[in-house]
């Protein structure tokens, strides 16, 4: 799940909000639930979850894996977008895919179409999990993107992953060909995370990778003599942690690509 989120408070009255909290539709009287509808005078579903594939083992019309006491669905799927910058992050993340993206009034991400390479494979993986929210904070008081820290609900056994993202300083690190790339691998990277999270039921990752410092290195002597920045973590388990299960597969960082990575990332590594 992925989403870009503004702030809105519509004019409801309390009534249209029923069976676990969902909006009833006005016209038909179906609770609606962000990825199908549910007939309360039936107890059916009108269609099958958008997430059955994943689970072969489970009739695709049941609701929380048959489970509702222990698990909730807040809407089916989501990636979420948020912020002050959330029109220039979308499009920056719709040119980054062959996806056809679309975004709500909640920042909610949904996607269309078929996934062409890895990078559109792992984004529509994001955005359809049914339990790895990834959540993105958009502003310019952010860094160009920093993993803020997974978070895991024991009771859902769900996991939000929270990056934060400042677009502008963002396109700065994106070369020729590469648009995009910065806000899919913060996308990735919080949910792959999530999903280490989700599969070692660990209650938190914190936000490993700004907790250190730099240190100053000089390397050669004389005349060849270079001073360069390296971070050095705090917590280096933490810090492997969020560099082995989170950066190091998700998609490409912008500023570490080759300019031949750059040039063809869109379309590159087609899938059979």
């Amino acid at each position: 799940m992925i989403s870009f989120a503004r702030t809105y408070y519509p004019l409801v009255s309390c009534w249209t909000y029923t069976f676990s909290a969902k909006e009833k539709d006005v016209e038909t009287g179906l609770s609606y639930f962000g990825s199908r509808y549910y007939s309360s005078d039936l107890s059916i579903w009108l269609s099958v979850d958008p997430m059955s594939d994943k689970y072969a083992s489970l009739s695709p019309y049941v609701y929380c894996a048959d489970n509702p006491i222990k698990l909730v669905d807040p809407n089916g799927e989501e990636v979420i977008i948020v912020g002050d910058q959330v029109d220039n992050a979308f499009r920056s993340l719709q040119s980054g895919t062959n996806l056809q993206l679309s975004i709500d009034k909640d920042g909610k991400i949904t996607a269309t179409g078929k996934a062409l390479n890895e990078n559109d494979k792992q984004l529509l993986s994001a955005i359809e999990s049914p339990d790895v929210t990834c959540k993105i904070n958009t502003g310019s008081q952010f860094r160009a993107g920093e993993y803020k820290g997974t978070t895991y609900d024991a009771q859902s056994e769900t996991a939000i992953s929270t990056n934060n993202v400042n677009i502008y300083s963002m396109q700065g690190l994106e070369k020729t060909g590469a648009s995009g790339s910065g806000i899919i691998h913060e996308i990735t990277e919080g949910y792959n995370l999530g999903r280490y999270v989700v599969d070692t039921r660990k209650s938190t990752i914190p936000s490993n990778a700004s907790e250190g410092h730099m240190e100053t290195k000089i390397i050669g002597a004389g005349q060849y003599e270079k001073e360069y920045n390296v971070f050095v973590p705090t917590n280096t388990e933490l810090y492997n942690i969020f560099q082995q299960e989170g950066h190091l597969k998700a998609t490409k960082a912008p500023n570490e690509m080759t300019r031949k990575e750059s040039q063809s990332y869109k379309a590159s590594t087609f899938l059979p």
